[in-house]
C-alpha cells in the first residue's frame, strides 16, 4: 500500500496521514501521480503517492523538481531526503526515486517512438488476424481505450488475473509458417465459417 510505503507522512509536507484521513471522507487525501500522467501516459504504482491535497494544490500538472526547484527549494531539498530515505530504508524502490529528482521528462521522443512501435504492431496484428480465416475478412485495429472499454463491457477485465498462461502456453515460434512482417511467428490454423 501506497500508505505504508511511504512511512504513512505526506511526502510532499511531511506531516503525518492517519489512517481516519487516509479512508475517510473529507479527509483531504489524494493520490498524486509524482510525473504528470497527461504528460507521460504513466497510471503505474511506481508513478503514484498519498499526499495532503493542501500540500499537492499548487503542483498541478508539473514535475516535483519542476514545481518546487526554482519557487522553493527548500521544500525541494525536503521531499528529496524524504524521499531518499525512504529509498535506503528500501521501503521506497530506486526508480520511484528518481521521479523525485529527475528534471526533465524528455517524452516527446519518447511517445513518438511508442505511438510508432503501437502502429506498427497494430498492422502486424491486423495481417495475423486476417490470414487466420480462409475467406477475405477486414479486420480494424482499435485504440487501446475502445478495447479497454469492451472488456469492461464483456467482463473480461480480470480474466487474466484469474487464469494466467501456464507454461504450456502456445508461443510463437522463429521461423514457422505464419504471418509475414510478424517479428516472431505461430504456425497458423485458418478458422472455417460457418453461414449458417
Amino acid at each position: 500500500m501506497l500508505w505504508e510505503q511511504q512511512g504513512k507522512d505526506c511526502i510532499y509536507s511531511g506531516d503525518p496521514i492517519s489512517i481516519a484521513q487516509l479512508f475517510g471522507e473529507g479527509g483531504g487525501v489524494e493520490v498524486d501521480h509524482i510525473l504528470p500522467r497527461s504528460r507521460t501516459l504513466d497510471d503505474s504504482q511506481m508513478n503514484k503517492i498519498i499526499c495532503f491535497r493542501t500540500a499537492n494544490a499548487g503542483k498541478s500538472d508539473q514535475t516535483p523538481h519542476e514545481w518546487l526547484a526554482d519557487v522553493n527549494p527548500t521544500q525541494y531539498e525536503e521531499v528529496c531526503q524524504r524521499v531518499g530515505k525512504l529509498m535506503r530504508l528500501g521501503r521506497m524502490p530506486y526508480a520511484k526515486y528518481r521521479r523525485f529528482i529527475q528534471k526533465e521528462l524528455g517524452l516527446d521522443k519518447f511517445i513518438a517512438r511508442q505511438l510508432t512501435d503501437t502502429g506498427y504492431i497494430t498492422k502486424a496484428t491486423v495481417e495475423y488476424v486476417r490470414y487466420l480465416f480462409e475467406k477475405s475478412h477486414d479486420v480494424l485495429g482499435l485504440k487501446g481505450q475502445l478495447t479497454a472499454e469492451l472488456r469492461w463491457h464483456w467482463g473480461l477485465e480480470t480474466i487474466l488475473d484469474r487464469d494466467p498462461p501456464t507454461k504450456n502456453w502456445p508461443m510463437p515460434r522463429s521461423g514457422s509458417e505464419g504471418c509475414r512482417g510478424c517479428p516472431t511467428s505461430m504456425p497458423l490454423r485458418r478458422v472455417p465459417i460457418s453461414r449458417s
